[in-house]
């Protein structure tokens, strides 16, 4: 029907796009049957399934509970008239105590990790990225050790890695974040956009990378770029931009899942206190 060829649609414009390709590429390498692995979305082969409107309605069951759910009203309004729009456009759902499952697996180890992939990208346009998986920092959101990382490997002022790699003809851009997932583990991810340079000697940018994370395990942690990285942070929130609303309330809302209510707008900005052991951990574990 119409639903299923809006789906399929949708999936026709992900498979166009590099970062989903990447993406369900670092999937596939994980464990099997660990849901991990799972495709993504869904496509009009996918969905046209005999049994798909009783899989939908039990899906429904199991899981269409108040207490799963949260959201966000974004507004000009009152808060009097917010509230009264969610009462009347959520009110009707219903608690009834669902629970969701949880995953206990991590869906990588020394059978699947260390690989080396080539892929043929849909743009013009060479890139060089490196994935780690390293343990679930988000429990340490106020002083998660990899904002502490990817503030120095994506640094792009003076001496900073990037501008090395420059320097040597091989890049013309760095990137580096992270995300949690499933509050099992995190990935942290270097993305390196190479001159054609770089592309022929991607071997070298890769020791010129690991040899960056080799220094900081070599320096360690220190305490001055931390409370420089604390004062980015807290200018970054009190100067931020409006955002894309839609956007926006997606990841309120998702954000509601995992942290507290009073920290659900500066969650991402926080850098509270300096913990040595906990930047060496997270550094080390960049093989």
């Amino acid at each position: 029907g119409r639903e299923v060829n809006a789906v399929n649609s949708e999936h026709e414009k992900n498979i166009l796009q590099d970062i989903w390709r990447q993406n369900q590429l670092f999937r596939s390498t994980s464990k099997e049957n660990h849901i991990f692995n799972r495709f993504g979305t869904g496509s009009k082969q996918t969905l046209e399934n005999p049994t798909i409107r009783s899989d939908l309605l039990n899906f429904h069951q199991q899981y269409y509970s108040a207490n799963l759910m949260k959201a966000v009203l974004y507004g000009k309004e009152s808060l009097e008239t917010l509230e009264e729009w969610a009462r009347d456009f959520f009110g009707l759902i219903k608690n009834t105590s669902k629970e969701i499952p949880k995953v206990t697996e991590i869906p990588f180890d020394s059978s699947n990790l260390g690989s080396f992939w080539r892929v043929l990208p849909i743009q013009d346009k060479d890139t060089l990225d490196f994935t780690w998986v390293m343990e679930d920092f988000e429990p340490h959101y106020k002083n998660n050790p990899a904002k502490f990382l990817s503030h120095l490997i994506g640094h792009e002022g003076k001496n900073s890695l990037l501008s090395y790699l420059m320097d040597e003809g091989l890049a013309t851009g760095l990137s580096s974040g992270y995300s949690p997932e499933r509050e099992l583990f995190s990935v942290f991810c270097v993305t390196v956009e190479l001159t054609k340079k770089g592309l022929a000697n991607y071997d070298k940018v890769c020791s010129i990378v690991f040899g960056y994370i080799n220094m900081l395990k070599k320096k360690g942690p220190k305490e001055w770029i931390f409370e420089e990285l604390k004062k980015v942070l807290k200018f970054q929130f009190d100067y931020k931009d409006k955002e894309k609303p839609m956007g926006y309330v997606y990841s309120l809302a998702s954000k509601m899942h995992f942290y507290p209510i009073q920290d659900i707008l500066r969650a991402n900005f926080l850098n509270e206190s300096f913990k040595p052991e906990l930047i060496s951990k997270a550094i080390n574990s960049l093989g």
